[in-house]
């Protein structure tokens, strides 16, 4: 049961209630010890389509106004689990949503959606933040939020975007808000107590991209030398040589 979600701005209306998918292309261009795309009886799917281009004469276009294929390919398919998908439904149609509206619009709905309590939009919307470098330290107390969620992508995810919030500061600091001091103290917790090696690494690069180098070179060093995870302790010695 395929679910599709349209954005009238950059994906135009469907035309018709149903739609016929073009995908056993990919099947027979597949790479070697790839399963082939399958749609079994009964499982959810959310496809993401662009209309199937095939050379036509005029009077075909109504005949083939109904046929798509997946947008890039595999990549286009995303199948929905048996349990619980509620939460991504609702994510990919508040996404669809966004995509309508103007660029400065679709970063405030951005910053908002990191209130949900949905976990997979908080997840999307802070990986588009950072795509979109549209972080700032007023959302440091937000992120910093995310360092108590128990799913380590979460948290990766939020020390991201502080990378980029630290990295903005400036080489010299300044005078450094509160908030500032108060994210770096819980992002060193993350790099020293994180229960996850990924996780401590990540911090660990947020950590070095702290605008004042001084007053985090003693940590790193630390760090490189004690950690029980060698990539942890890799990260911590890659960011001691950076000038």
């Amino acid at each position: 049961m395929p679910w599709w979600i349209w954005s009238s701005r950059s994906r135009g209306c469907p035309t018709s209630e149903h739609l016929r998918i073009a995908f056993r292309d990919f099947n027979f261009a597949r790479d070697d010890g790839e399963d082939a795309i399958v749609f079994p009886s009964g499982q959810q799917e959310i496809l993401f389509l662009v209309p199937y281009k095939i050379p036509r004469r005029k009077k075909d276009v109504e005949k083939y106004k109904d046929l798509f294929t997946l947008y890039k390919g595999r990549q286009g398919r995303y199948t929905l689990p048996a349990e619980g998908p509620g939460i991504i439904l609702e994510a990919v149609r508040s996404l669809a949503r966004v995509s309508e509206m103007d660029a400065a619009t679709q970063i405030d709905a951005l910053r908002g959606f990191l209130d949900s309590p949905n976990p997979f939009l908080v997840e999307v919307s802070l990986s588009e933040i950072e795509r979109l470098r549209a972080a700032d330290t007023t959302l440091l107390n937000r992120l910093t939020s995310f360092f108590r969620s128990p799913g380590p992508s979460l948290r990766n995810a939020a020390l991201r975007v502080v990378v980029q919030v630290f990295g903005s500061m400036g080489a010299d600091g300044g005078d450094l808000p509160d908030e500032a001091r108060s994210a770096r103290a819980l992002v060193l917790e993350r790099a020293r107590n994180d229960t996850d090696e990924s996780v401590r690494a990540q911090a660990v690069t947020a950590l070095a991209a702290w605008p004042k180098r001084s007053e985090v070179e003693g940590d790193l060093r630390a760090i490189a030398a004690t950690d029980a995870a060698q990539a942890v302790r890799y990260e911590a010695q890659r960011a001691l040589f950076k000038p």
